[in-house]
């Protein structure tokens, strides 16, 4: 288990580089991180049930500028690799990712605190720069933006790497003393949470005019599915069809508000 761990630690902790560091392309996403982790474990089934879950979650919640959201990054991570050895040792449920994302979570606001240290320590830095340019050297900023590399990547390499390697055995006996109430809520929840993340994703990229349009295609999915007991896949040929005719009345010039 060490060696697994400090491979898939290592490699997240190299893209973790990239949420503010260098790059900024978003392979860091939970969507991206977890299919990852999931296949590296060999248990791609989880890392894709646990990457829709976070990025739902997690999609209004970007580092834009000063902001400094709840990291999701070692979130996902340890979600991953809890839920997948967990699943492993026991009959597979939807509470075994639930409760390794739950229980994950308090890492994010771990990850998101040393973030703001490491972020007081680079003004710091930038002062000690200002101060060398007005004197007779020639500033060490390629010191400085390595010494930053370096922290940024030793902030996710510990954060996803001690819970992981010292938690999961406590983790896993905690979820094995749970009673049968509380693992039934913890799988209706997988399926309920997810709808704060739909609700966030709406109300970032719809317009009030276009709800009308939501809710008819919902009531006409329904009943073609449910009603008239047509094939899902004629359904979502319609709904292909539906979403081209719309993208091609909403971006006309003359219909963007």
């Amino acid at each position: 288990m060490l060696s697994e761990t400090l491979a898939i630690c290592a490699l997240v902790a190299v893209i973790g580089i990239d949420v503010r560091t260098i790059g900024g392309t978003l392979i860091s996403r939970p969507l991206v991180i977890a299919p990852l982790t999931g296949w590296m474990l060999g248990d791609l089934k989880t890392g894709f049930m646990v990457a829709y879950f976070i990025e739902l979650v997690w999609v209004g919640m970007l580092p834009v500028g000063a902001s400094l959201p709840v990291e999701a990054l070692p979130v996902t991570v340890i979600a991953t690799f809890i839920a997948s050895h967990m699943a492993a040792d026991r009959t597979f449920s939807e509470a075994i990712i639930m409760f390794a994302i739950m229980i994950s979570i308090p890492f994010g606001f771990v990850s998101r605190w040393l973030e703001s240290h490491i972020r007081g320590l680079n003004s710091k830095l930038s002062e000690m720069l200002e101060d060398q340019f007005s004197g007779e050297r020639l500033p060490d900023i390629a010191l400085v933006q390595y010494a930053n590399i370096g922290l940024s990547f030793a902030k996710v390499f510990l954060v996803c790497f001690l819970p992981i390697y010292f938690g999961y055995n406590v983790i896993n006996r905690i979820y094995g003393s749970l009673p049968v109430n509380i693992t039934e809520g913890l799988s209706t929840a997988f399926y309920i949470v997810p709808l704060v993340g739909i609700a966030v994703v709406l109300d970032l990229f719809l317009l009030k005019k276009q709800l009308l349009y939501l809710f008819s295609a919902f009531c006409l999915a329904f009943l073609l599915f449910f009603v008239f007991k047509l094939s899902p896949f004629i359904v979502l040929a319609i709904g292909v069809m539906g979403g081209l005719i719309a993208l091609k009345y909403l971006y006309k010039e003359d219909t963007i508000v």
